[in-house]
């Protein structure tokens, strides 16, 4: 691509004229393959570029508190006339006000699976269990999610994930809920710059 990359292209250009003359030896580490480090680093929307390694298990827990205020406060007033007389004036106001207070909690345990295979290919799994101890403790919730994403190549990537849901509102009755997703999209650039090859 000369217009999206001009050094990178005009000194690939030179050298191959200096190959064909016999001043360059083949193969070499060129000019244009030292010059790709100071591109921009390219990623595909909602693809993502994070490399994680390794595992993670352990507890969940989370609380909430919460208080909420709203006041609302009308007023006007109403002047009568009758030609030029005021015949009558009339006021009134309306305030209304509301407060509630809310609060949650729930506990559980999580686990994290991650691998990357080579440096195009990555996989992560992840599963969790929670139940809300305040408002619902006779429920069990569980989240399971695998994705693997493909770096097809500089300007295209792809993503492939499959989850799992099962809510237990009460034994034996439970809801489950299945996804599946693939995305492809081609990079773009982002500000951050990356020096290197991979």
């Amino acid at each position: 691509m000369p217009h999206d990359r001009p050094a990178k292209a005009f000194w690939r250009d030179v050298e191959t004229l200096l190959r064909d003359e016999g001043v360059l030896a083949r193969p070499t580490l060129d000019a244009y393959a030292l010059m790709h480090g100071f591109d921009p680093l390219m990623h595909a929307s909602g693809v993502g570029v994070q490399r994680l390694r390794g595992f993670f298990v352990g507890p969940l827990a989370a609380y909430g508190l919460g208080h909420h205020f709203a006041r609302r406060s009308i007023a006007g007033t109403q002047w009568s006339y009758l030609g030029d007389s005021l015949t009558n004036v009339s006021s009134q106001s309306f305030v209304q006000a509301d407060t509630h207070s809310d609060k949650g909690g729930t506990w559980g345990a999580a686990a994290e699976y991650h691998r990357p295979f080579g440096v195009r290919t990555q996989l992560d799994a992840s599963i969790a269990f929670q139940t809300d101890i305040l408002h619902a403790p006779d429920r069990k919730d569980t989240y399971s999610t695998v994705v693997g994403r493909w770096w097809l190549g500089e300007r295209w990537a792809a993503v492939a994930s499959a989850s799992h849901d099962r809510f237990i509102l009460r034994a034996p009755f439970a809801l489950d809920r299945w996804s599946l997703g693939f995305l492809a999209g081609r990079t773009s650039r982002t500000r951050s710059s990356c020096i290197g090859t991979t």
